[in-house]
């Protein structure tokens, strides 16, 4: 099943803007995703988060994922980078669970 079908056979639509994603909003994503029964995800977020919300959505939901980059500032980036790669490395190296 294509993205495209997925959105245009979309059973609920819910909105996460938590500033960013950690395992507790995780888990809480997959409990909800569980007691509805869906059965794929459409995550949009920065470009350079999506590498480590990948690495986490499939530590925590076994259905289909899709992953859409947003738009980001060109002035963002930087920081950003250097936010991710931390978060990053953290989640590789001591927060390995859902």
């Amino acid at each position: 099943m294509e993205f495209r079908e997925v959105v245009r056979r979309r059973r609920a639509v819910r909105r996460f803007e938590e500033g960013g994603v950690d395992r507790e909003v995780l888990e809480g994503i997959a409990r909800l995703a569980q007691r509805n029964g869906w059965t794929a995800i459409v995550v949009v977020s920065s470009p350079f988060h999506l590498t480590r919300a990948k690495r986490l959505f499939r530590r925590c939901f076994s259905g289909r994922l899709y992953f859409v980059g947003a738009p980001t500032a060109w002035w963002e980036l930087p920081q950003e980078w250097a936010s991710e790669t931390v978060k990053l490395l953290v989640q590789l190296t001591v927060e390995r669970g859902c």
